[in-house]
């Protein structure tokens, strides 16, 4: 299993609020902008503050290639499409007068504020990823392989991926998840036993891929 870590630049602007490194700066950008409105980017310079001063403690991300590649083709897409379409938006909701009563501006804001919390949140992400390269082996169970398993006679397929790929829906699940840290390291054959909410759970390994 082969480790490549990929590093990242943090730079971040917020709209009517700018970080870089650890300066954060609130700008007001019209002089009749609504207190509630200042109030509200005031609390989101300090959250944004927190999330740059915890960037560095931030803990490695292992990602399959797959989950590593779909998390850059979001972020790309945030910074290149996502950030200067909202800004179209919320320039053209200025237009339509107060803002301190304008609900096109308050709802633009409101997604601005989402896409730019999802752009820093990628960032630390992927500042301290791990790409794990499955070297194709199927003697034990790692992250990125896909795990047959036998319950009561039910057989059922799990792929063990990194926390942020995790989708229990799609029977994705994450490394650090009960299941996941009792499949990893087992062969074929063997009884992984677990805690979940029903109570304790005993798995038999049929198959890695």
């Amino acid at each position: 299993m082969a480790v490549i870590f990929i590093p990242l630049t943090l730079y971040y602007h917020y709209g009517s609020i700018s970080i870089h490194n650890d300066s954060i700066c609130v700008h007001k950008e019209e002089s009749h902008l609504s207190k509630r409105q200042l109030q509200g980017d005031k609390m989101k310079a300090k959250i944004l503050k927190k999330h740059s001063a915890n960037a560095k403690d931030t803990k490695i991300a292992y990602l399959t290639a797959d989950g590593h590649k779909a998390l850059q083709e979001e972020y790309e897409d945030l910074v290149k499409n996502q950030r200067s379409s909202i800004a179209q938006r919320i320039q053209k909701a200025r237009e339509y007068g107060d803002l301190s009563e304008n609900a096109e501006y308050a709802e633009a804001k409101d997604v601005q504020s989402f896409i730019e919390g999802r752009i820093l949140e990628l960032e630390q992400i992927l500042s301290k990823v791990s790409v794990i390269q499955n070297n194709g082996s199927t003697d034990i169970v790692q992250i990125g392989s896909q795990v047959k398993v036998n319950s009561n006679g039910k057989e059922v397929v799990f792929k063990i991926v990194g926390a942020q790929e995790a989708n229990p829906m799609e029977k994705k699940i994450s490394h650090e998840s009960p299941l996941g840290q009792a499949l990893l390291g087992k062969k074929a054959g063997q009884i992984v036993e677990f805690d979940a909410p029903v109570g304790r759970l005993n798995y038999k390994v049929v198959s890695i891929e």
